[in-house]
């Protein structure tokens, strides 16, 4: 994304300060919500399988290798969540993963600790690509897909 198109995304709205209300205001947060996801799934390749692949920092999991059939992957430590991690540093529910039109996009639930992608702090939705690692908490994953022929 170039910063124009950002600043776009998140330039002031367009009805006047004193004209806002709570609906007119959730309306405005939805469509810059919508605007900042198709952004992302812009940039996202498309995949026909994909998983996230346990590479560090959950000693206890029986499992290393996830799939993501679900339109909706919650990460997190809460029993409710998808996928269950056991850190302590990880919040309850703390990040997800989305399957749109074979894209995948990584989101940040508001957690403590931050949901990294790469390295770098998620702060809106991002695409992911084969090879990219997620982090939640302490726990480390790897997004592998299968192009899309």
């Amino acid at each position: 994304l170039d910063a124009e198109e950002e600043i776009r995304a998140f330039s002031a709205p367009e009805m006047p300060f004193h004209r806002r209300t709570p609906e007119t205001i959730s309306l405005e947060l939805k469509e810059k919500s919508y605007q900042v996801l198709q952004m992302a799934l812009r940039d996202a390749p498309r995949y026909e399988t994909a998983m996230i692949v346990l590479v560090g920092g959950d000693p206890y999991r029986q499992r290393n290798e996830y799939d993501l059939f679900l339109d909706e992957t919650y990460i997190g430590r809460s029993p409710m969540a998808s996928l269950v991690v056991a850190d302590k540093s990880a919040s309850m529910l703390h990040g997800k993963i989305r399957r749109i039109d074979q894209r995948f996009v990584l989101f940040d639930l508001v957690s403590d600790a931050g949901t990294f992608l790469n390295g770098k702090r998620v702060l809106r939705p991002r695409p992911l690509r084969n090879g990219d690692e997620i982090q939640v908490g302490h726990t480390r994953f790897e997004f592998r897909g299968k192009p899309v022929a």
